[in-house]
């Protein structure tokens, strides 16, 4: 998907995919792929290796070669100390704020449309009541917003969290 995207390197020529831009994108989950080939549980091996004697060839190992491969970025990349707030932050609000885009687009008429396939298709955790009842319940969307605004900042050029148009009108 990402390569129809235009988003990924080319291997032939090293070219960066046309339509990347200025989004954030790491090179890693490419390389792992074109340059160690770990394609994933078919093969035995993706981000994690699998061995088809344990749980089937479903269970997840870890994988030293995963691991001295990631070392090889980790020189290039600029480490955050992160809490555990702000990793769910980071990873759920431009979820919630993904809702919101949807909802916008009359791909959902309510945000409970969008709770029941968290729910039923992701696995969300029930008693949340989805991304967006948990957003609107516990967290609130004055904050949420004020967060997504602060991200959007000090990641430019990242659509992930550019606030929806209605979480601004909402709030």
């Amino acid at each position: 998907i990402r390569k129809e995207k235009g988003l990924t390197r080319d291997v032939n020529t090293n070219q960066i995919g046309p339509n990347r831009g200025n989004q954030r994108y790491t090179e890693l989950g490419d390389d792992l792929v074109t340059k160690l080939g770990r394609h994933g549980q078919k093969t035995g091996k993706g981000w994690y290796d699998y061995d088809p004697k344990i749980g089937k060839g479903r269970k997840c190992l870890p994988s030293q070669e995963v691991t001295e491969f990631i070392a090889q970025y980790h020189p290039k990349v600029k480490k955050a100390q992160l809490n555990q707030q702000e990793i769910l932050e980071r990873v759920l609000f431009p979820l919630v704020n993904e809702g919101f885009k949807i909802l916008e687009e009359g791909h959902a008429q309510r945000p409970s449309d969008i709770d029941v396939v968290y729910l039923y298709g992701y696995g969300w955790p029930a008693w949340r009541g989805g991304p967006m009842f948990w957003a609107d319940h516990e967290v609130g969307l004055p904050y949420l917003l004020e967060q997504l605004k602060r991200y959007e900042e000090e990641f430019p050029g990242s659509d992930y969290f550019q606030p929806s148009e209605l979480l601004k009108t909402c709030v």
